[in-house]
């Protein structure tokens, strides 16, 4: 079971790098929305280049509970490990993630001046 879900999150996370959203209609052109969607995807770009900096044990758990939207217990059970190791593990990795996006906002602000 552990295997075939540290599979499946290295499946999506390679999936996930290279996936694209595609919008062709032209009424999203014309309600102004084509800019929110172009910011959505960088978004979705930064955040997945983010992900993958983590060490696999943070990210598989952080993708269990944020995209697969698994409880503590089931992350637990799906990865063999204890319901405390997948607290501890979420904690440090969202504080992770909040460091380096941070610091890949200050190196994009730093840039931009």
């Amino acid at each position: 079971m552990y295997r075939i879900a540290t599979n499946s999150c290295k499946d999506h996370w390679r999936k996930a790098s290279t996936k694209r959203e595609h919008y062709t209609d032209k009424s999203l052109e014309e309600k102004g929305q084509v800019h929110h969607i172009i910011d959505r995807q960088l978004e979705r770009k930064w955040m997945i280049e983010a992900l993958n900096q983590l060490s696999f044990e943070y990210r598989s758990v952080l993708y269990l509970r944020f995209y697969q939207d698994l409880k503590y217990a089931e992350i637990a059970l799906t990865l063999d490990i204890p319901i405390s190791t997948v607290k501890v593990r979420l904690t440090r990795g969202l504080k992770y993630l909040e460091k380096i996006l941070n610091e890949d906002n200050r190196k994009g602000a730093g840039t931009n001046e």
